[in-house]
């Protein structure tokens, strides 16, 4: 039996919530059991423990999907319909099939004749159709040619619908791996960037060459490999060093031409993939087609991808701004094998298949994941989601064991309603309102909602003089509410949906007081409390009686 990632659950949920009243913190402790777990390339299996999920051997022809775009294992005689991930039409397949010592898989493609090539269709839903920012990724595939041609294209994606050539170039020039960005990367100004380059090494006839060209988006490096080995590498930013200023690559838009392979080459093409990681991670998360790597007995066998992928469903806490404390598993790593961890958070809803919002790695016991800052925002969120990258050996005969996953999270609640709100003094034009000092350890201000029927607030005072409405040195806040405390604020309400009636004398004015806290402040994903106790207060001019003294 075929041996893999395993992932074993052996732990019932428990979910549990302490409030500590003391303070507006929520506590909690998630575990997770497989009922609602998606599995990609795991199969369950019962055990006197519970359930353990193995993961089977594959080849490139069942890409992953979390992982790959266009693919093509050469397992098949033609590909008369799709690539091997499904995304990619068919347009052209005009080669041979045979299975050449030193293949990998079924068989390889033959190239032979000039108007031999596979050719795909294109569209814009597709990766190399999408004209936004690429990210990383990684073009990989093993060649053996058989003579050399200076005009042999392995692999173009260039379009000329904007007038000028766009896209990506892969070929064969002076016996050596010539690769091209044509206007792929732009920086900051608009500015559209070609880079050109080619391999120090000089290819052989008759001999398999593993070929992988990677771009990583985090640090800007390109990088060209044969069999592993790095032959060019460099910055693709605007001083050309790892701290410059990223060129991010890109199609230009509505410039989608079809994908070809193996146009004017002579020789053969096997296990074609393109992925979204750059060379470094996809060493780490799965199998690459780089035959030259492992024991010679090995050579020709099918290549592993050895990642099996454990996905949680999306899970809702109760409050926007949500706190990841630790994220914990326990494990069992057998010789050659790994496991681990990506998260995500968003205070909007998200699907869980969707890319968006993007994954961050993480180690065992992270801590305070929440002090992750992401661009002018905290790593928080309503919305929360896992997914656990299982990795076998190289060989596919040893497993790691994944036997439990605990998260510590902190609610982040609404501050108090303020206390003891009341009317201290009614006067010509104006109120003076009074309530309890907020003394919550997140505290930034009060909002005062007030309108002439009780329930119903036609008003929101969230400022005095310019700055928020907030504490002051005393153990009570007092506000006074006249007309040009009210004009100031409608002038700051851009969206124009209150009346914020004027104050007049005689008239009954009702009014409740809200505290909220500093989480995304003038957003709605800010927390803010209850409504205190309605209070009213009717602006009076007082009396016209003067009493002179006799």
């Amino acid at each position: 039996m075929r041996r893999c990632a395993i992932f074993t659950a052996t732990i019932s949920v428990i979910f549990s919530m302490v409030t500590l009243y003391s303070s507006k913190r929520v506590t909690g402790i998630y575990d997770f059991t497989p009922e609602r777990l998606h599995f990609h390339r795991v199969s369950p299996i019962k055990t006197e423990k519970g359930f353990e999920y193995i993961i089977s051997e594959t080849t490139y022809e069942r890409p992953d999907y979390l992982i790959s775009d266009l693919t093509v294992s050469f397992n098949k005689k033609n590909y008369h319909a799709m690539d091997d991930s499904g995304k990619y039409r068919t347009s052209v397949s005009s080669y041979s099939w045979f299975k050449p010592e030193g293949s990998a898989g079924d068989g390889a493609g033959y190239f032979y004749k000039r108007n031999h090539r596979l050719e795909f269709s294109n569209s814009s839903a597709s990766w190399l159709g999408n004209n936004g920012d690429l990210g990383s990724f990684t073009i990989e595939f093993r060649l053996n040619p058989a003579s050399f041609n200076d005009e042999a294209e392995l692999f173009s994606r260039v379009g000329y619908n904007s007038g000028t050539r766009n896209g990506i170039l892969i070929q064969i020039k002076d016996r050596r791996i010539h690769c091209s960005f044509f206007d792929l990367f732009t920086d900051d100004n608009g500015q559209h960037y070609t880079y050109e380059f080619a391999s120090a090494a000089r290819l052989q006839n008759k001999t398999w060459y593993y070929t992988a060209l990677s771009y990583d988006r985090l640090t800007g490096k390109v990088e060209l490999f044969i069999d592993g080995k790095s032959q060019v590498m460099f910055y693709a930013t605007d001083d050309g060093t790892s701290s410059g200023t990223l060129h991010i690559p890109s199609f230009f838009k509505n410039d989608m031409p079809n994908i070809v392979f193996g146009k004017n080459y002579f020789g053969y093409l096997d296990e074609f993939r393109l992925s979204y990681r750059s060379f470094d991670d996809l060493k780490k998360l799965t199998a690459l087609a780089d035959r030259k790597h492992i024991d010679v007995g090995l050579t020709g066998r099918v290549p592993v991808n050895s990642e099996g992928v454990v996905t949680s469903p999306v899970y809702e806490f109760q409050h926007t701004g949500t706190m990841i404390k630790n994220f914990v598993w326990t494990q069992v790593l057998d010789k050659e094998t790994f496991i681990w961890f990506e998260v995500r958070l968003s205070d909007d809803k998200f699907d869980q298949y969707h890319q968006n919002p993007r994954w961050y790695r993480i180690t065992n016991n992270q801590r305070n994941i929440y002090l992750m800052k992401t661009a002018d925002l905290w790593l928080r969120g309503k919305y929360f989601q896992w997914r656990a990258h299982l990795i076998s050996s190289p060989d596919g005969e040893r497993s790691p064991v994944l036997q439990s996953i605990k998260m510590n999270y902190e609610l982040d609640t609404p501050p108090i309603a303020p206390l003891f709100p009341e009317c201290i003094e009614q006067g010509d034009g104006y109120v003076v309102l009074r309530w309890k000092k907020n003394v919550d350890h997140d505290f930034f201000g009060y909002k005062v909602y007030y309108g002439v029927k009780s329930g119903k607030y036609e008003g929101v005072l969230v400022s005095d003089g310019s700055k928020p409405i907030t504490n002051g040195s005393g153990d009570f806040v007092e506000l006074k509410v006249d007309n040009r405390l009210v004009e100031e604020n409608r002038l700051k309400d851009t969206k124009g949906l209150l009346s914020y009636p004027l104050l007049k004398n005689n008239v009954l004015y009702y009014f409740a007081v809200t505290a909220y806290d500093s989480y995304r402040v003038n957003t709605p994903y800010n927390h803010e409390s209850d409504f205190s106790k309605e209070i009213s207060g009717r602006p009076f001019g007082g009396s016209e009686i003067k009493i002179e003294s006799k």
